[in-house]
């Protein structure tokens, strides 16, 4: 059986933020993607760490800060896909069933179904829908 590729975690960021590109051989991901207008950095800095932008095969944004997303529609234009298929990894961030008394953790899920999130992959507890209440409380 052949041995799959060792992964591979190098850091193409510019200015005061990181940008990783993950990658299992050829198979990358971008995990964030860069401040509007700066694609022509991000490709040296790509270059210069041995990674084709060509093989960069999604790319996502952790947040949507400027300088976490703004490349979004440059690197689709490249032929990048986003994965902005509704899909949230919120951590542990409490459910929002279970945060009642949390302000912040309830304006956050409202932020997130507000941009079109529709599946949760949590730290704790199973994938579920947006729509779907867990029966059951993270724990640190």
């Amino acid at each position: 059986m052949p041995q799959p590729a060792p992964v591979t975690i190098v850091n193409v960021g510019y200015r005061s933020t990181n940008y990783r590109v993950v990658s299992a051989g050829t198979s990358r991901l971008l995990v964030d993607i860069g401040w509007p207008g700066t694609l022509g950095t991000m490709k040296v800095n790509l270059r210069r760490m041995g990674v084709p932008l060509r093989e960069i095969r999604y790319a996502l944004a952790t947040h949507y800060h400027i300088d976490h997303a703004g490349l979004a529609e440059e690197l689709k234009m490249e032929g990048v896909p986003l994965l902005d298929d509704g899909s949230v990894f919120t951590g542990d961030l409490p459910p929002e069933a279970h945060a009642f008394d949390n302000p912040v953790a309830l304006t956050t899920w409202g932020l997130l179904r507000g941009r079109g999130a529709t599946r949760v992959y949590p730290a704790h507890g199973p994938v579920r829908s947006m729509d779907e209440t867990p029966d059951y409380l993270p724990t640190e």
